[in-house]
């Protein structure tokens, strides 16, 4: 190994990233600013990994509380179910550890729901909206506030169903 490059210790076992930043990386930064081993390339490896730890994802967290408003919005205001089913799916998937998922999960059922009725006379494509419904609800967590209003939709779904059949 040339003493002038910084090498990274490999992990023995797959960690979760943030936890390899801390506790692999830094480490192995901290050995070499003991060591007063201050070369060119180790110096832009060590401001490189300031920059990664520094972009926090407190950005991120905004960007799903104002997804799931403009998504809300479309669902309650512009009344566009089909658009607010979009935005909901994509919530659930681009932020699956957000505190407004189990939102998301019951108003994209709420959406299927208003959806349903506007495509009555295809009976299948109606189905299918309540029965879409019913998997968003089912999704929601049961220690969220959403949880028995999700409970008390699928009830709903399910005798709207058995009125089609």
């Amino acid at each position: 190994m040339e003493k002038n490059v910084m090498y990274f210790k490999k992990p023995s076992k797959i960690i979760p990233f943030n936890y390899m930043v801390h506790r692999v990386f830094l480490w192995d930064i901290t050995e070499l600013l003991q060591k007063n081993t201050y070369r060119l390339p180790n110096c832009f490896t060590l401001v490189f990994l300031i920059l990664l730890i520094t972009c926090s994802p407190v950005n991120v967290k905004n960007d799903d509380a104002k997804e799931f408003d403009r998504a809300f919005y479309v669902y309650n205001t512009e009344k566009d179910y089909s658009t607010a089913i979009d935005l909901f799916e994509r919530i659930i998937d681009k932020y699956p550890w957000s505190s407004k998922l189990d939102n998301s999960q019951y108003y994209l059922g709420r959406s299927h729901m208003k959806l349903a009725p506007t495509l009555l006379p295809d009976t299948l494509s109606t189905l299918s909206e309540f029965e879409s419904a019913i998997d968003a609800f089912l999704s929601i967590n049961s220690k969220s506030s959403k949880y028995d209003e999700g409970q008390h939709q699928i009830g709903v779904c399910q005798e709207k169903i058995l009125q089609l059949k």
